[in-house]
């Protein structure tokens, strides 16, 4: 675990909220825009990103811009990966995995 937690709610989170105030159930609105309900709870959850395809989705059946959604999940990424460049074994690992697969790329 980093020793920076991330201090921005992820768009799952939103997610789940607007989908309380406005009385749907997640199943229902995983069936609404036609996607798979055990990844839309992997999204709630946070777990799953959300895809500009889902954004376009929620954008119609929500009335919220694809937009925000997209905003949302590349500023919650940031912050996880801002998070984990304060813990210097995170950050060797990101940066290996960076690297390796330009490793054979450059070889003749």
């Amino acid at each position: 675990m980093s020793n920076s937690p991330v201090t921005i709610s992820s768009p799952g989170e939103i997610l789940r909220e607007m989908l309380q105030n406005r009385g749907l159930h997640a199943e229902a609105f995983a069936l609404a825009t036609g996607i798979p309900y055990p990844h839309m709870q992997g999204i709630l959850d946070g777990q799953k990103v959300i895809l500009p395809e889902h954004a376009e989705r929620f954008e119609r059946i929500l009335n919220v811009g694809a937009d925000f959604w997209l905003k949302r999940q590349s500023a919650y990424r940031q912050a996880i990966l801002d998070a984990d460049l304060q813990d210097p074994e995170k950050r060797k690992l990101i940066a290996e995995s960076m690297v390796k697969p330009l490793r054979g790329y450059f070889r003749r």
